[in-house]
């Protein structure tokens, strides 16, 4: 990492290192490379080695001006590594004055551990032995502390991604398939939208929140226009939203789905959607963070992919949007 202030070209591992410790990986990079340096110990020491040596370098002012400059942007954003990085000024500058103290000269033809040991007789001298001994003592310790840390964090990282996908697999269990009494005869004629909130469960005086909220678009044609604007309505400490779109025409084996704002911006999307079949047609199921809602008006854009790999415009449905 210290070549990062040099013109030298650096190798393919220390140019991965530079991109991940400066945020300039994607996230789907960034996790590929986390999950393989919490299975292999050597290329975690090595992450820490070379985030040690970055840090150093900042504080000696040898990087060159855009890393600083990319270093400054992201890395000291957070607080514990601001923290390191004023541990590691602080120790630069105790080492630099440490060096600076030399033995002066001697004429006589004395041996080297003669000449030692009366140089450690010296005040100055001694106490400066003395103070390189601890400032070693404390690198070594920082050091093993970083290292610790590093692995916490890792592991937390590890744990929260596990429970997330866990979650997010049993939402999809939780998904059952349309019973026939769900669709009512004259539905066939107008689209109909029909929102399930999970009831709470009375615990007096504390009512549970639902765990998720949920929404049933019906569309039919190019344009899924319903004869009343739908509202879903999202409980304070929600986790997720459902929305449900049934199509009774289904000519597309995926499709996208685009949900926007109605002031154009994009809050969410997913490709190669897979629909379901069911009596009435087919059916299509997005699940989405609560926290990305916010009260207003929402447009929901679906889109078909063909054989030929064209995609096509499918509907566009309108619904708003409540936070109680």
């Amino acid at each position: 990492m210290r070549r990062l202030s040099t013109d030298e070209p650096m190798s393919n591992e220390e140019q991965i290192t530079q991109r991940y410790l400066l945020g300039e990986m994607t996230e789907a990079e960034r996790e590929a490379l986390e999950r393989e340096y919490f299975n292999d110990p050597q290329l975690f020491d090595r992450m820490v080695q070379a985030e040690s040596e970055l840090v150093d370098n900042y504080a000696r002012g040898l990087l060159a001006p855009p890393v600083r400059d990319r270093f400054e942007q992201y890395y000291l954003v957070h607080f514990e590594r601001r923290e390191r990085a004023k541990f590691a000024a602080t120790l630069a500058t105790r080492v630099d004055r440490v060096s600076e103290v030399a033995p002066a000269p001697s004429a006589r033809t004395e041996s080297l551990w003669n000449r030692w040991l009366a140089s450690m007789r010296r005040p100055v001298l001694a106490w400066a032995f003395s103070a390189a001994l601890l400032l070693m003592a404390a690198v070594t310790v920082w050091y093993l502390f970083q290292t610790r840390r590093a692995q916490q964090e890792l592991a937390r990282t590890e744990a929260e991604r596990t429970t997330q996908e866990r979650r997010g697999r049993e939402s999809q269990q939780q998904v059952a398939p349309a019973s026939p009494s769900e669709k009512l005869p004259d539905e066939v004629e107008r689209p109909r939208v029909e929102q399930q909130t999970v009831p709470p469960v009375p615990t007096p005086p504390l009512k549970a929140a639902p765990a998720f909220a949920s929404l049933t678009l019906t569309v039919n044609g190019t344009r899924g226009a319903d004869t009343a604007l739908p509202v879903l309505v999202i409980p304070r400490e929600t986790e997720q939203v459902r929305l449900r779109l049934n199509l009774e025409e289904s000519d597309y084996m995926r499709y996208q789905a685009t949900l926007q704002t109605a002031d154009g911006e994009e809050i969410f999307t997913r490709r190669r959607l897979t629909p379901r079949n069911i009596k009435s047609g087919a059916r299509l199921v997005l699940i989405i963070p609560a926290r990305r809602f916010a009260a207003g008006d929402y447009i929901l854009t679906l889109r078909g992919v063909s054989k030929a790999g064209e995609v096509e415009d499918v509907s566009k449905s309108l619904f708003s949007v409540e936070r109680k």
